[in-house]
């Protein structure tokens, strides 16, 4: 009928404009009918909205020209209120919080008209080049005094480690656990010791070590200058170390390429009869390394060593513990941790005691009394001390035991992967085939390696 007009064009393949042209009233049911459709209306700005389209659109135009000058103009003024007054406003800024700071130092401070107190936090190490300082600069009229720190104090007391070179980068890992609190002990030493011995359990191979080792020197000697990375790469160096000399324990490289099946390197170390040797052992001799923990008849004995070193672990961290409770004379804590250490060793001897009753002969009954004994008091005394929490925590230190189990598993998945690799790639019958095979799914395996462990070891 002629009572509208639509003018449409194609802004990308997604997008169609169109201008609608109608009576002014209809617009009700075309706007309704527009939003039922899901059509996007583009309105005119307020002052447009009454013009003749004519008119509005030669509006739009003007306004289009004339906006980039409008801008270039206030960002010129935006500059120049900046000039004027962003070194007044900044410098307002510095003294309020400089005032700030000082009232909140208010508390710490004493005084009276001759004489005046301020108290605060040294390491006890850096007191006497304080005191030094202070003589050096104001004679006899300033006094520094230690001041013995109450049990109380000890929430807010600042910590600061202080480590050994080797140990100090392993800092900066406990950060992310929390800082140990004032007055218990510093377990740097712990984390700088079993985290590159687990992250050498796991991975255990001298071509993959060797690339790990390589990387970090590369880190460290290009990137000297970057404090994080020197860092980094002095906790990952010894954890590369690591598992090059766990590979030559396990005898292995990218795998098993070390063993019969391919170069045929190994020289295996054995006992015989109270004799140790080199090479092609003796029937009935003891094969001390390698130890293949790939071998079935060797995935037991990997299980028990990694169960051994897990409790050897949570022993001493238990141990640990207690001597934190007894410096900081929270006898309850002493209780819960003394308690959940001789619970987890009786249960251990009863556990022995059973397996080994044979053996033990007439000592069985013994020790799985004792064992008991041990399993009885300690539940009781881990309940003393930490009521039901103790009780949940001692079985706890079960599972946190049993955890270590990951060593073998992860460990052994990689290394069983890797042989796996090595076999397909050998079947190919041609090197080249072989090649291309084994490199991309090695170097899938290496990264694995490097990552995943990493998350293991640093959890145990």
């Amino acid at each position: 009928h002629s009572q509208c007009e639509i003018i449409s064009t194609d802004i990308d393949e997604d997008t169609t404009a169109a201008i609608v042209v109608y009576g002014r009233q209809y617009a009700e049911p075309v706007h309704k009918f527009l939003s039922m459709e899901n059509v996007n209306q583009i309105r005119l700005p307020q002052d447009f909205q009454d013009m003749p389209l004519d008119v509005a659109y030669q509006e739009i135009r003007e306004r289009r020209r004339t906006l980039p000058d409008e801008l270039d103009s206030i960002r010129d003024q935006l500059a120049e209120m900046s000039r004027k007054w962003f070194m007044r406003l900044a410098t307002a800024r510095d003294v309020l919080l400089d005032r700030i700071d000082e009232i909140v130092a208010i508390p710490k401070f004493g005084g009276t008209e001759y004489a005046f107190m301020i108290d605060g936090w040294i390491p006890v190490d850096d007191l006497g080049e304080l005191k030094d300082l202070l003589k050096k600069s104001f004679g006899d009229e300033i006094i520094a005094t230690q001041v013995a720190i109450d049990e109380k104090d000890f929430e807010e007391a600042p910590v600061m480690l202080r480590n050994s070179a080797l140990v100090t980068p392993y800092q900066s890992v406990l950060g992310f656990m929390g800082t140990p609190k004032y007055g218990t002990y510093d377990p740097t030493w712990m984390l700088a010791f079993f985290y590159p011995l687990f992250f050498g359990m796991i991975v255990g191979d001298i071509g993959y070590g060797a690339i790990m080792l390589a990387t970090v020197i590369w880190l460290r000697v290009r990137f000297k200058d970057n404090p994080g990375l020197q860092t980094a790469t002095a906790v990952l160096g010894p954890a590369a170390t690591a598992v090059i000399a766990f590979g030559f324990v396990y005898g292995e490289f990218f795998g098993n390429l070390l063993g019969s099946r391919f170069l045929n390197l190994i020289q295996e170390v054995w006992l015989s009869a109270g004799k140790l040797g080199f090479g092609e052992p003796p029937a009935g001799a003891t094969i001390i390394l390698p130890f293949e923990r790939t071998k079935q008849e060797m995935v037991i004995t990997f299980l028990i060593i990694a169960i051994a070193v897990g409790f050897v672990q949570v022993v001493i961290g238990l141990v640990l513990g207690i001597y934190n409770g007894l410096k900081t004379k929270h006898m309850s804590h002493v209780y819960e941790k003394g308690g959940i250490l001789a619970f987890l060793v009786g249960f251990v001897v009863l556990i022995l005691s059973v397996i080994f009753a044979t053996a033990l002969s007439r000592m069985a009954p013994v020790s799985q009394a004792i064992g008991a004994a041990l399993l009885f008091f300690g539940l009781a005394f881990a309940i003393k001390g930490g009521k039901l929490l103790g009780a949940i925590e001692s079985i706890s230190a079960l599972a946190h035991v049993a955890s270590y189990l990951r060593i073998m598993a992860v460990g052994l998945a990689g290394a069983i992967f890797a042989e796996a690799v090595n076999g397909v790639a050998q079947k190919a019958g041609n090197p080249v085939i072989g090649l291309v095979i084994a490199i991309p799914l090695q170097s899938l395996n290496f990264i694995i390696a490097a990552f995943s462990p990493n998350i293991h070891a640093l959890r145990l």
